[in-house]
């Protein structure tokens, strides 16, 4: 990628113009990350890419993070204020060339999802909240497009704010890849706040963390690694400093680094390192920083570490880039899943077809855009046999659980929940009770997608007996053609336990063959 100044102070190449009409050669990324916020925004022209602005905010949302998965209200405003900026600079941009993606501290927010809804408003888009594989599957994906390293068997080490990422990979695949709880905030707060930083402490925090190293997948392939890059901003500040302070160049070798923790950790040294380039807001992280590094160079048996400038924003970009014009990454997430479960395709339609030709009848009582609810019935609908891979009696519950806990790239925290919400509560008893009420679709959605699951339980092409449904908040009604009913028991019957699930929740549900009063839906 060709790169240009940072003009995160400056309006862009082109002016208010380009906020007011994005082109559709423009497109954003957003890295919400645990120590810092980050919108790039590129021009892409004949494959080449350019920077049209670039925004850093030291957010530190790690910093604001509690034991208990909340986050401190005011930094959650602090970090509010940046997303709400992001959101000014991105608007009119095609859905198809924004990314946005919360990493570690979102994953930790467990108790969060008011917070995150408020981002997303904020931001004006939905936010993916990727695990640590993903994180560090975008990782190798942007260095490798950007820098193309010679060696082709590669260690990257990621160190963040809440967690770090390891990726060892030959040719343009990662071959493993891990992702450890342990981020230079999360450390220092743990371990170096409200201590005195002593050498002993220093060098038993970095034998702990070496240690879990040595548990890690890619520490079993460290015999194999021709090159080791590091990606991170917390490694090209180390690399800054050695170079600053002049320990030795930007490459990361292990006498330098032992050097600078030398001078930072056993002298207390403090003046030198703020003139080289550390602020001072990172000096109460910097400690945890260095006790991660000292733990890689000593868990992995490392020489030297070279810096690079790419990273999981690149990757972000390159990921948009190799999908088609008009394919999103959540189509591809959702063929990827329906191979691997091998579902029923002819199923799929069957279920999809009867929820989408009845959605304008329940319309009124969702609570959410049409558009929205739409694509929830779809990806419900490819998915919701998943479980069957695994076992018949509880495939609802497998199925939920894959969705909640698979790498479905595209998606966000809340289309997941509610997409579990649907498949876990397709069948049998509706468990309200197992899932947050932020987390679910609305109750008129997951009732016509029930129905659409029970009159085609049997596999079989034909047109469905329904005239009309109408909600109307406590009571759900389906009009079946007359006659029907008496024809058909065993439907007759799963509706009529139907009724018994519904009443379970607190919602009536009336069957009847005749037609009812388009009130209903009011």
């Amino acid at each position: 990628m060709r790169r240009g100044p940072d003009t995160s102070a400056e309006p862009s190449a082109d002016g208010a113009r380009a906020n007011d009409r994005p082109r559709r050669d423009e497109y954003a990324v957003i890295d919400l990350g645990s120590n810092s916020f980050h919108l790039h925004v590129v021009r892409v022209l004949d494959g080449e890419s350019r920077y049209l602005d670039r925004y850093r905010d030291a957010v530190r949302l790690a910093d604001g993070l509690r034991a208990d998965g909340t986050i401190d209200p005011a930094k959650q405003e602090q970090a509010l204020a940046v997303i709400r900026r992001y959101g000014e600079r991105i608007a009119g941009f095609p859905a198809e060339n924004v990314r946005a993606i919360g990493t570690s501290a979102f994953r930790h927010a467990r108790k969060a999802t008011a917070f995150v809804r408020r981002a997303e408003h904020a931001l004006g888009r939905p936010i993916d909240i990727i695990s640590g594989r993903e994180e560090a599957r975008l990782i190798y994906l942007g260095i490798i497009t950007e820098e193309q390293p010679k060696a082709n068997r590669r260690f990257i080490v990621d160190i963040g704010g809440g967690s770090s990422e390891f990726i060892y990979g030959e040719g343009r695949k990662p071959v493993c890849i891990d992702s450890v709880n342990i981020g230079n905030i999360s450390l220092s707060r743990s371990v170096f706040d409200g201590r005195a930083l002593t050498d002993e402490l220093f060098r038993s925090t970095a034998s702990d963390v070496s240690e879990t190293l040595r548990g890690t997948d890619v520490y079993r392939r460290r015999g194999s690694f021709q090159i080791t890059l590091g990606a991170s901003g917390t490694l090209r500040l180390i690399a800054e400093l050695i170079s600053n302070l002049g320990i030795g160049s930007e490459l990361i070798t292990r006498e330098a680094f032992d050097q600078l923790c030398e001078r930072f950790v056993v002298r207390g040294e403090r003046k030198p390192f703020l003139k080289a380039g550390l602020l001072e807001q990172r000096l109460r992280t910097f400690p945890g920083a260095l006790a991660i590094l000292a733990a890689i160079f000593d868990a992995f048996s490392l020489k030297q570490i070279e810096v690079t400038r790419a990273g999981v924003r690149q990757g972000l970009l390159h990921d948009m880039l190799l999908l088609p014009r008009g394919e999103d990454r959540k189509q591809v997430t959702l063929a990827s899943l329906m191979e691997r479960h091998r579902v029923d395709r002819a199923q799929v339609k069957r279920v999809r077809s009867f929820a989408l030709s009845h959605l304008d009848d329940i319309r009124s009582g969702l609570g959410m855009p049409r558009r929205e609810a739409e694509r929830l019935l779809r990806w419900a609908a490819a998915l919701h046999e998943i479980g069957l891979t695994i076992n018949y009696s509880g495939y609802h519950k497998h199925g939920a659980y894959i969705v909640r806990n698979s790498e479905m790239a595209g998606f966000t925290r809340l289309e997941r929940a509610r997409l579990a919400f649907l498949i876990l509560n397709h069948r049998k008893r509706i468990k309200l009770e197992k899932t947050d009420a932020n987390d679910r679709a609305p109750l008129p959605l997951l009732f016509l997608f029930r129905l659409a699951w029970l009159l085609h339980r049997t596999r079989i092409d034909r047109d469905p007996p329904v005239r009309e449904l109408a909600v109307n908040r406590d009571t759900f009604t389906v009009v079946i053609e007359p006659g029907w009913l008496a024809h058909h028991p065993l439907v007759a019957r799963q509706l009529e336990r139907e009724r018994e699930r519904w009443r379970e929740v607190g919602v009536e549900l009336a069957i009847s063959e005749h037609a009812v009063t388009r009130a209903l839906s009011n």
